[in-house]
């Protein structure tokens, strides 16, 4: 069914297709992070949080429970103290969302608190992006070199 509905949309998953030699087929996803983790249930907090089946704002309890998983998700591993990903800062961007019509009383603060987090890590993201593509160039240009 997913190649027939949705795969012009979103490419499917990577999975990979082992056989031992007892003959039996397993599947086996690469492995994630924590944060990816944490993205996924920001993702779902958000879906359900819009949802028009479900109550608005803070009366949805489904949202509530995805986002109580997210944070959890997110402190499976440190955010500061390890490299920065996409996913983590999407995660962040993704909860000042909640945090918005859901926050409570410290919604606000919350909110630029997450903004704030995202920004910065965006900033590390982005250099050590620009730091990799610089060492394949120069070793792309070094290599290229005669001698």
């Amino acid at each position: 069914m997913w190649y027939d509905e949705a795969a012009d949309l979103l490419p499917p998953v990577s999975v990979t297709v082992t056989t031992d030699p007892a003959g039996s087929v397993s599947l086996r996803s690469p492995n994630k992070t924590p944060h990816e983790l944490a993205l996924l249930f920001a993702v779902l907090c958000i879906g359900s949080l819009y949802d028009d089946t479900l109550p608005c704002g803070p009366e949805n309890d489904e949202a509530k429970v995805y986002f109580e998983l997210t944070k959890a998700a997110l402190n499976l591993e440190p955010v500061m103290e390890s490299t920065p990903s996409v996913a983590t800062v999407q995660t962040l961007i993704i909860m000042c969302m909640y945090y918005g019509p859901c926050g409570g009383e410290n919604s606000i603060e919350c909110a630029w608190n997450a903004v704030s987090i995202a920004a910065k890590l965006a900033q590390s993201v982005s250099e050590l992006v620009f730091l990799s593509f610089t060492n394949l160039a120069l070793k792309s240009v070094l290599l290229d070199r005669p001698s």
